[in-house]
Formats: C-alpha cells, sequence, structure tokens
C-alpha cells in the first residue's frame, strides 16, 4: 500500500470515527420522544433460564453447516480412497 493510500485511508477512517456522533441519531436528544403507553412484555420464561428464537435465520446457517460438513466427509473418504488405491 502506498503512503498516499496509507493517508487517505487513514484520515477518511478518522472522519467516520469523529463525525458518527454528529449525524448519528443514537447521540442526539430527541425532545419529541414520547414514552411508549403500553408496558413492555413480561418475560414467560422464568429466571435464569436462556432462549434464542429458531427463525429462518438460525435454520439456514444450521442447514449451510450440515451441508458443509457433509460435503467435507465426502472429500475426505475420496481422498482416502484414492490414497489407498496408490
Amino acid at each position: 500500500m502506498t503512503p498516499i493510500r496509507k493517508w487517505v485511508s487513514g484520515v477518511t477512517f478518522a472522519l467516520v470515527i469523529l463525525l458518527t456522533p454528529l449525524f448519528s441519531k443514537a447521540f442526539q436528544s430527541d425532545s419529541t420522544h414520547t414514552p411508549p403507553s403500553n408496558p413492555p412484555p413480561q418475560n414467560p420464561l422464568p429466571p435464569g433460564s436462556s432462549y434464542a428464537p429458531v427463525d429462518t435465520g438460525i435454520v439456514f446457517l444450521l442447514i449451510a453447516g450440515l451441508g458443509l460438513g457433509v460435503i467435507t466427509v465426502v472429500a475426505k473418504r475420496k481422498n482416502q480412497a484414492a490414497k489407498k488405491e496408490l
């Protein structure tokens, strides 16, 4: 990486870090914000238990992981079979 590219990337990174609080709504106070009229829902789980919902993203990751595992096992078996033939 050339020195000019390093300088430009460093300045860009610094500007992003320094200017994010100015333009982010997370750091600005919202005077028109009113609290919700409904109380937050109660936790139906007993205290100390953990729960992660199984949605489409988790299912996709599980299937992708299983598929990758199957592909890896099949490839290793093929390599072992090819080595035995030699």
